[in-house]
């Protein structure tokens, strides 16, 4: 007699207790009225729900009652077995599977699970069905035909990949990044060939936002993998937004051997506009070494718009050591005698940037020390004063008074100020925007990408604009536009994008997400107040 014979006459602790019983015994001669169990259930929740449990061990442990199971007369069960068969990674359970991807073609559900139980198997031999269902109309079956063949290396298969991302940027698409592209993206970067890394580098100013930063931040990751073609479009293009995301993806990957490329189209123009020029800067600013730190000093003198000298300011800074921030410093005091005029930009864009190695440097000096704390006090904000104030604390030298002088100095009337949330992932854009807070009379807080912003605003900071940038790594401005716009609270909350995208269609991207109106960059304090008052008012 089975140990389960009437088992539904039992109360219910008695058939707790006997199926715990059971899964201690691992006994596989249950299986079969577990089975059983499982397509007719006692009804009782908790009974179900435990008996579930106790057939899924068991199945575990008998891998021969569990390949037995893909054929049960149950579909049910059948898929039941079928997701612990790629649970368990079991080969022996291929063949089967394969059989039931052709049985279950019009049930897609079933189909899905299949799929993702041969995916997990691993097993080459499943490449031929991923193929055959890579353009399924169901986006669920497609995504894991996508994933499956990027995993398994299937290089037959990136023309269609490169298909499915080129569809989604036809006009009457391009508005939202369709699953297929995500999961297509991912596989390109998976398949790890020449081939894909460089239609991936083609692709990094795709007309979907959310696709753009996806193969941005994929590139990225590939690291000195993906520079050889991102400096190859970067010597070819002549599209302006298009050069700065290959400047901004190769200033994240970081490699010093990229120094040499930023530094040649600097040099020769390719990098033209201000706009371009500003991140081939910021990309510099990210590569440690002396040709960045030789060439961002030497730029502070041939670089005259206020925006750009930020980017410069900001980078050479950041890689600045003291002793490096010392001889930058002595070089800017020695031209100081000779021509002040082209001095005082480069003192004001390190006061008010927050440049605390060179401003402490400086700040030590006869000459621009009293210029350059001057600036500080009227021109930086009070977080950027406080953080210039530590810089030169720590330095000693008896400069404790001038930063206690600095940190103490106030913003009269803050108290009431209109409040901006300003989102940028340029360290040098948001100490942009923290001087305009000082100059036009704003409480501007800063956030470096989209997540930061929204975590802000749900945290229950609330703020009369936002200013957000259109491409930003982890969210990006068109997405924070549209979750803000999904707060009923926030439905009138003016939103004011700044881009260097000359395209319509991603303005009417932008618009569709709530965005009110742009500034195109490179914009001054004035440009960008202009802006503000036409939204909000004075």
């Amino acid at each position: 007699m089975s140990s389960l014979d009437g088992f539904r006459d039992l109360d219910f602790m008695e058939q707790i207790v006997l199926l715990g019983d059971v899964q201690a015994k691992a006994d596989g001669a249950a299986i079969a009225e577990l089975r059983e169990l499982f397509v007719t259930p006692v009804g009782d929740r908790a009974v179900d729900t435990m008996l579930r449990k106790v057939l899924r061990e068991l199945l575990l442990r008998h891998p021969k009652e569990l390949v037995g199971g893909l054929n049960a007369e149950s579909l049910e069960l059948a898929r039941f077995c079928v997701v612990l068969s790629g649970e368990a990674r079991l080969a022996e359970a291929m063949a089967p599977l394969m059989e039931l991807v052709r049985a279950w073609r019009e049930d897609r559900e079933a189909l899905h699970d299949c799929l993702i139980a041969l995916g997990r198997i691993g097993d080459h031999a499943a490449v031929p069905v991923f193929r055959e269902n890579l353009v399924h109309e169901d986006d669920f079956i497609a995504c894991a035909c996508v994933s499956n063949l990027g995993i398994f290396g299937d290089q037959i298969c990136q023309p269609r990949l490169e298909a499915m991302i080129n569809a989604n940027e036809a006009p009457e698409r391009s508005g939202e990044c369709l699953a297929t592209t995500w999961v297509a993206v991912e596989a390109l970067l998976a398949l790890d060939s020449d081939n894909a890394l460089a239609y991936l580098a083609s692709k990094i100013h795709h007309a979907n936002p959310t696709a753009r930063r996806l193969i941005q931040q994929g590139l990225v990751h590939k690291g000195d993998r993906a520079v050889p073609f991102l400096t190859d479009l970067l010597g070819r293009t002549e599209d302006t937004d298009e050069k700065i995301l290959l400047a901004n993806a190769l200033g994240y990957i970081g490699y010093r051997a990229v120094a040499n490329d930023l530094i040649d189209a600097l040099e020769s123009g390719r990098l033209g506009t201000a706009n371009e020029r500003f991140a081939g800067y910021e990309a510099l600013g990210r590569i440690p070494g002396m040709k960045s730190i030789v060439f961002l000093q030497g730029a502070l003198w041939r670089e005259t718009d206020p925006l750009v000298l930020l980017a410069i300011v900001k980078g050479l800074d950041g890689l600045s050591v003291d002793a490096v921030a010392q001889g930058v410093a002595k070089d800017i005091e020695a031209r100081l005698a000779e021509t002040s005029e082209a001095v005082r930009p480069v003192l004001r864009a390190v006061a008010t940037s927050g440049a605390g190695t060179l401003f402490a440097a400086l700040a030590c000096l006869p000459g621009c020390g009293p210029l350059v704390l001057e600036m500080a006090a009227l021109d930086a904000d009070a977080l950027t004063r406080e953080a210039l104030a530590q810089s030169l604390s720590a330095r000693g030298m008896g400069r404790e008074a001038e930063a206690l002088r600095l940190s103490g100095a106030t913003d009269e009337g803050s108290w009431h100020r209109k409040r901006m949330l300003a989102v940028d992932d340029s360290e040098a854009m948001r100490s942009f925007y923290a001087q305009f807070g000082s100059f036009a009379g704003y409480d501007v807080q800063t956030a470096e990408n989209g997540r930061v912003a929204l975590d802000m605003v749900e945290s229950g900071d609330e703020f009369d604009l936002v200013v957000v940038d259109m491409n930003m790594p982890v969210m990006d401005g068109i997405e924070l536009a549209t979750k803000l716009r999904a707060m009923p609270e926030l439905a009138a909350l003016p939103i004011l994008m700044a881009t260097t995208e000359s395209s319509k269609s991603q303005a009417r991207i932008a618009r569709n997400a709530g965005v009110n109106t742009f500034v195109v960059k490179p914009f001054t304090h004035d440009q960008l107040r202009e802006k503000i008052v036409n939204l909000v008012g004075n």
